[in-house]
């Protein structure tokens, strides 16, 4: 084992396997409650009125909230360096 597999004194080393594979099950439970919800939906917006299928909003939504948080971590890697 290298200097780069061991874990910090203290912390046990954990299996990456895991990591991703609750990642991929959080991923797939995504998928399919946004599929299960796919009928049209009407949203107010300041005084704007639009009707989407409620996937679309869904999927925005959460391409919204990754972008946010990519920004709030670059700003933050930013500030630190």
């Amino acid at each position: 084992m290298g200097e780069a597999d061991k874990a910090p004194e203290g912390k046990p080393q954990r299996d990456p396997r895991l990591k991703y594979g609750v990642l991929t099950v959080l991923g797939l439970l995504g998928i399919i409650f946004i599929a299960q919800n796919s009928e049209s939906t009407t949203i107010h917006f300041l005084k704007f009125t639009f009707e989407f299928p409620l996937i679309f909003v869904l999927v925005g939504m959460v391409a919204l909230g990754a972008g946010v948080d990519r920004a709030l971590v670059w700003r933050g890697r930013r500030e630190r360096s």
